[in-house]
C-alpha cells in the first residue's frame, strides 16, 4: 500500500485506463548476499509496490550484517493491476509462509521484514516459523480517519480501480521502479482483513519485534508502533517514528537513517 486513496468519483478509473498504465518498468525478485550465509533475511514488500524500492535496504543489510536477503515479488504483482483483484488475502499468507520455510536450514537464523503491506505478511510467518526478529515499517496498523471506517472499503469496492493521489515530487522518487499508479477495489477489504488478523495473534508473537512508524504518513497512525510493541510479550520490543516522513520511508532520500536504525536493532538479535 503506497498511499491513501481519496474515495471521489474523479479518481474512478476506468479498467482501460489501468490496464495501459499498471506496468512502468520490469520487476522480479531481488537477491543480495553469499547464500551460504548463516543468517537469512526475508523482505517482503507493500502492496502494488515490487522489490525495487528496497534494494538499497537489502544491498545494505547484507554487507553491514553479512547476511543472505532475499525479497521476493509478491504473488499478482509485477503485472497488471487487474491481476490483484483475483488475490485474497490468504493468497498472500500462504505465499509468505511457503517464502520463509523455503529458507529454513538447520543452524540459520531467519529474520523477516515487511514494509507496509508485508508487515502483515512478517508478523504473521513469525507465528509458524522459528525466526529471530521481525521489523515492521509504515505497516497500516491504526488507521487515519476516513480509512478506518468500515464503510470506506465498501465504498471503494464498488468504485472499481481507483488511481493513487501521486505528486510530481511523489513519481520523481519511484522513477526507475515497478510499481502500480492504481488501487485495486479490494484494497480496503484486504487491508482491513489483515489487521484483525493481526490483532488475533500480536500476543503470540515472543520474538523481538521493532515497528517503524512515519509522522507524515496519511493511511497510518504514527502511534501504531507504540501499541503493537506494547500488544505482544517480549520486552526487546522498540518502536520508532521518524517525523515528517511519509508513508514511503524507502523512497525518501534520507532512508539511510531508518536503514541504520534496522540495522541496529538486528545486531542485538543475531
Amino acid at each position: 500500500m503506497q498511499s491513501a486513496p481519496r474515495t471521489t468519483s474523479r479518481q474512478r478509473c476506468k479498467k482501460s485506463d489501468a490496464r495501459i498504465a499498471s506496468v512502468h518498468s520490469a520487476t522480479t525478485s531481488f537477491f543480495a548476499g553469499s547464500p551460504d550465509a548463516s543468517t537469512r533475511i526475508v523482505i517482503f514488500h507493500g502492496y502494488t509496490a515490487s522489490p525495487d524500492e528496497l534494494k538499497k535496504l537489502g544491498e545494505s543489510l547484507a554487507e553491514k550484517l553479512g547476511c543472505f536477503v532475499s525479497i521476493p515479488l509478491l504473488p499478482g504483482h509485477g503485472t497488471l493491476v487487474e491481476e490483484l483483484e483475483k488475490l485474497s488475502f490468504d493468497d498472500f499468507v500462504t505465499f509468505a509462509n511457503r517464502e520463509v520455510e523455503s529458507h529454513i536450514k538447520p543452524g540459520h537464523k531467519i529474520i523477516l521484514i515487511g514494509y507496509s503491506f508485508g508487515g502483515y505478511l512478517s508478523l504473521l510467518a513469525s507465528t509458524q516459523q522459528n525466526v529471530s526478529a521481525v521489523v515492521t515499517v509504515s505497516m497500516p496498523y491504526e488507521l487515519k480517519f476516513p480509512l478506518n471506517l468500515g464503510v470506506s472499503s465498501s465504498i471503494m469496492k464498488l468504485g472499481g480501480i481507483w488511481a493513487k493521489k501521486l505528486s510530481t515530487a511523489q513519481r520523481h522518487e519511484r522513477h526507475g521502479m515497478f510499481f502500480y499508479p492504481h488501487f485495486p477495489s479490494r484494497t480496503l477489504e484486504i487491508v482491513h482483513e489483515a489487521i484483525m488478523k493481526i490483532e488475533n495473534i500480536l500476543q503470540h508473537i515472543s520474538v523481538p519485534c521493532l515497528h517503524i512508524t512515519n509522522e507524515a504518513d496519511l493511511a497510518n497512525k504514527a502511534k501504531s508502533g507504540e501499541i503493537l510493541a506494547s500488544k505482544s510479550p517480549n520486552p526487546k520490543n522498540k518502536f520508532v517514528r521518524f517525523p515528517n516522513r511519509r508513508h514511503g520511508a524507502f523512497q525518501h532520500k534520507d532512508q539511510d537513517e531508518i536503514i541504520d536504525v534496522i540495522i541496529d536493532f538486528l545486531k542485538k538479535c543475531m
